[in-house]
């Protein structure tokens, strides 16, 4: 549970409003908070009103929505959802903003909120109102990109929020669709390559060199050693459906679209591997249990605002700004990123010191 919250009122249904509340967090569908007389809780479902002290945006989002006024529920709770840290509150807030991007029909937003939930471990209640109106208005294009969404959760969850998400998936793409289980492993291996044309991070290597991997997994890593970067596109596709190693899996797909990009100097390309390196800052970015990888799309997603005509994004995306630090900070730790700290030089046109280049390691 979360610390605990001062809030100005509690209501549940229509019984008398409680004031002066301290709001502990949410637990099984219940929101714990403390009075005079001892801690209670309520269950999420019964509250009808809820005035938080500290995020009065919250209160404001609440009575537009149970009125109606999905524009300025819309601007109260993504304000709660991309800058409050408390959990819970992000959650609750998240909750009501799929269901008003469903109200509003936009369908691709509310799928990314669920999703996004899903992905934090969101506490089940969260997951109660999947956002389904919105997709009857939804064309083939939104459909797929929902998927997508649900699909980059899927490695992340499981027991009742994988069946909730498996629910929602059929009604986006059909009751023939399903999330992928994993592929019984085989004995194959991959080897590492001396050289390379397109560096990797470590993270990705032994996630490729565990034993008893199924054949043709990590075929396409050899493929980008080799310069054929379409073909390795190709290779890996397939492979983003299975759930086992998602991150690296979106991590081997987005170089090599970064690969091509560079190669054919194409501002689409650019864009895609974008796109796919901030599937793995979003979907795998949580409170104390973030992904490697994360960091290393950062990087690249910085790399790319600069390819696309984007300075003042690289810029603070890689050395940081007032309010953030930058990925170069958690790169410059060559123990936990070694090899990929060539990749960082590269980027921001230096030559690492003698220590770090290839031979010298």
């Amino acid at each position: 549970l979360a610390l605990p919250t001062h809030a100005d009122a509690l209501k549940r249904g229509d019984l008398p409003l409680v004031d002066g509340v301290t709001l502990i967090g949410v637990e099984e569908g219940q929101l714990k908070y403390r009075t005079a007389a001892g801690d209670r809780s309520v269950p999420l479902a019964e509250i009808s009103e809820l005035a938080i002290e500290s995020v009065p945006a919250f209160a404001t989002g609440l009575t537009a929505f149970k009125a109606g006024e999905m524009r300025e529920a819309q601007r109260s709770f993504e304000g709660i959802w991309q800058d409050n840290r408390v959990d819970w509150i992000r959650h609750f807030a998240g909750y009501f903003l799929a269901q008003v991007y469903d109200a509003r029909n936009e369908p691709v937003s509310a799928g990314q909120v669920y999703a996004k939930l899903a992905s934090d471990k969101a506490d089940l209640f969260f997951l109660s109102k999947p956002p389904t109106a919105s997709l009857a208005q939804a064309d083939e294009d939104q459909k797929k990109r929902i998927t997508e969404e649900i699909m980059a959760v899927a490695s992340n969850s499981d027991g009742e929020r994988r069946v909730r998400l498996e629910a929602y998936l059929k009604l986006v793409a059909g009751e023939a669709a399903t999330l992928p289980t994993p592929t019984k492993p085989g004995d194959k291996t991959v080897v590492r390559p001396k050289d390379t044309a397109v560096i990797i991070p470590e993270t990705v290597w032994k996630a490729s060199e565990r034993p008893n991997q199924p054949e043709g997994k990590w075929e396409a890593l050899g493929l980008l050693a080799d310069g054929k970067y379409q073909e390795a596109i190709d290779k890996i596709t397939p492979w983003l459906s299975n759930p086992g190693e998602l991150p690296a899996m979106l991590f081997v797909l987005g170089r090599a679209q970064l690969a091509l990009a560079d190669d054919k100097e194409d501002q689409g390309l650019y864009r895609d591997a974008g796109l796919t390196f901030m599937r793995i800052v979003i979907h795998f970015s949580q409170q104390g249990r973030t992904n490697d990888l994360v960091p290393v799309a950062q990087l690249e997603v910085a790399y790319i605002h600069k390819k696309i005509g984007r300075d003042d994004i690289y810029q603070r995306l890689l050395f940081g700004g007032d309010d953030v630090g930058g990925v170069n900070l958690v790169i410059d730790d060559k123990k936990v990123y070694p090899q990929y700290r060539l990749r960082y030089y590269q980027i921001i046109g230096e030559q690492p010191p003698e220590d770090e280049k290839p031979g010298n390691e």
